[in-house]
């Protein structure tokens, strides 16, 4: 029977953290112990806490974020990545960090914006990248000595940094 599943194969020989993997929505549990190990991201640290909004506005110079009807700030935000497409020098994408929780709609945020932003595309959590790197660096080697596996990813948003 088919079960929902998120996850990256590492062939033999060893893959980098910035190579190119596969991601498959449903396989069965033969075919899945069939590739080898399989590890779970949470098992190596990954929060999977990641949010996404597309309301996220913020004025140049401005130290502070707000989401008007999506986001659901808490005062656990503090310290999390925040990217904010559109915010950051010549409109590109501002990455920084939560600093201060304002209320349940606006947060501070570590550096200002360069240019004002509304309505834009924001993801924030927990950067899952160090968590994500083990898992791959636990089924391979540099020298090819393990045999690859599986890498599970619960069905969460995991961020690599801040991914917009």
């Amino acid at each position: 029977m088919p079960v929902p599943i998120y996850l990256i194969s590492i062939a033999a020989g060893g893959a980098s953290f910035s190579a190119s993997f596969e991601v498959s929505g449903t396989a069965s549990v033969s075919d899945i112990i069939a590739r080898g190990p399989i590890v779970d991201v949470r098992s190596f640290g990954a929060y999977g806490d990641g949010k996404l909004i597309t309301d996220a506005s913020t004025s140049a110079n401005n130290a502070f974020v707000s989401s008007v009807g999506q986001a659901s700030f808490t005062a656990n935000d503090v310290g999390k990545n925040i990217g904010i497409s559109g915010a950051g020098a010549s409109g590109a994408l501002l990455q920084t960090t939560i600093t201060s929780f304002v209320n349940s709609t606006k947060v501070g945020i570590g550096v200002a914006a360069s240019t004002t932003a509304a309505g834009q595309v924001a993801t924030y959590g927990h950067d899952d990248a160090p968590a994500i790197q083990a898992a791959i660096s636990s089924l391979t080697s540099s020298t090819g000595t393990k045999g690859g596996g599986t890498i599970l990813f619960p069905r969460r948003r995991i961020l690599n940094q801040v991914d917009n």
